[in-house]
């Protein structure tokens, strides 16, 4: 069976409508000719859209024939390219007055692939940032999550043993089988952002988004070696992480030692009341060519445990101000994500979701210039923060104070725990 498909699309001023025109000759070398409409509005644009040839052993072919919209309307089918567009909306000038247009596949793409170096934007506009790259990894890994029975993948540690609360040098407990789980990415699509998109003569494209419906996986990034305690993987990174954490801290002071909870980390029943998680506002965790993330006002539930003087603020509220190499940040798990994406913008955007039309006009966050990634959710459990001091030295307890006030003691640099999957 021989098959040439030639796609033609047209954008024209006035009425006129891009066609989409599909010729094929199959074995009885019968020749079909479908015309659908491809953009609605589109004497909004006034450029040339793209020419796409794909074929195979090379065939004459026949004559094409037009055919009317009430005869087309009689022909049922499903493609397998959908496009959709969302007007501008917010503030003149703003993140969201752009012209949204989508072109996608209604299809199911599953990758299971290994890149080595990646590098999106190095040098140019953002050296004033920092020297170096929007986007810089090693060992990235696109790769299925686990979805097998209990909270960790056996598989992935060695002796298909794991403790939450001692870390093994390898193995990632989310993360799927190396070698047949697969990152989904359900109808993937590209969306362009137009600025002025009703004058002819200022229209531009602003913006470029690679996304999906949802997408389904683990990503992977970096190596650690535990002969040394080193780590590779996220060197840089301009985007958004929506981070949740658990944790337990400990306090010490001449006053006595207590312990308090960050969320409702595992095997700590004093915290078995607590959310889940802390949720960390976006502002701390979105930038420009990031190394490391700085989070203050970390919630430190029901202080507990205290000895001496300090059992006086025991069932107290405390504040902490973390710190996270984005370095030792070994991966992440993407469960059917909505907004996990890539883009490229020369300017402030904020894209839509993927949903936009069902679920109130929603929006991502800012996506800065630059490329940008766009994380939807990353989970950083059972954090044990070196010890605390709280000084008291005598009635100046400091430490004390700040523990009591936003934006709270100093924590340091939490060992994430995080290794790279196997």
């Amino acid at each position: 069976q021989n098959l040439i498909m030639t796609v033609v699309s047209s954008c024209l001023d006035g009425d006129s409508m891009n066609n989409i025109f599909l010729s094929s000759r199959h074995l009885n070398e019968t020749a079909m000719l479908v015309i659908s409409r491809f953009f609605y509005g589109v004497n909004k644009i006034n450029a040339t859209a793209a020419l796409l040839i794909a074929s195979l052993p090379s065939v004459a072919l026949a004559a094409m024939v037009a055919i009317e919209d009430e005869q087309l309307a009689s022909i049922t089918g499903q493609s397998l390219l959908v496009t959709d567009y969302i007007a501008p909306s917010g503030d003149p000038g703003g993140p969201r007055d752009f012209g949204f247009y989508r072109m996608g596949l209604d299809a199911e793409v599953a990758l299971n692939m290994n890149i080595d170096k990646l590098q999106l934007g190095c040098g140019g506009f953002n050296e004033s940032v920092r020297t170096g790259c929007d986007i810089d990894m090693d060992y990235v890994r696109f790769m299925g999550r686990y979805t097998g029975g209990g909270s960790y993948n056996p598989n992935q540690f060695s002796g298909g043993t794991y403790d939450g609360n001692n870390r093994p040098d390898d193995g990632h407990p989310r993360a799927g089988d190396p070698a047949t789980s697969s990152f989904l990415l359900h109808r993937p699509y590209i969306e362009l952002a137009i600025k002025e998109g009703n004058t002819t003569t200022l229209r531009e494209v602003a913006g470029l988004k690679v996304s999906a419906e949802w997408a389904d996986g683990f990503f992977g990034v970096g190596r650690y070696e535990s002969a040394s305690d080193t780590h590779s993987g996220i060197n840089s990174m301009s985007g958004f992480l929506d981070v949740y954490l658990s944790g337990y801290a400990r306090f010490t002071s001449t006053f006595g030692n207590g312990q308090a909870c960050i969320g409702r980390p595992t095997g700590y029943s004093d915290c078995a009341s607590n959310d889940e998680f802390y949720d960390v506002p976006a502002i701390y965790t979105l930038g420009t060519r990031m190394t490391e993330l700085f989070i203050p006002g970390v919630e430190l539930k029901n202080l507990h445990g205290a000895g001496g003087l300090l059992s006086l603020f025991n069932g107290s509220d405390l504040y902490a101000q973390m710190r996270a190499r984005l370095i030792e940040l070994h991966g992440f798990e993407v469960a059917q994500a909505e907004d996990f994406f890539v883009s490229f913008q020369r300017e402030a955007i904020e894209y839509p979701t993927y949903a936009h039309a069902t679920n109130g006009g929603q929006h991502s966050v800012t996506a800065n210039l630059g490329w940008w990634m766009n994380v939807p959710r990353v989970e950083l459990k059972d954090l044990e923060p070196a010890t605390i001091p709280l000084g008291c030295p005598g009635f100046a307890c400091l430490g004390l104070l700040e523990a009591f006030s936003y934006p709270g003691i100093d924590a340091g640099y939490p060992d994430m725990r995080s290794r790279p999957p196997v």
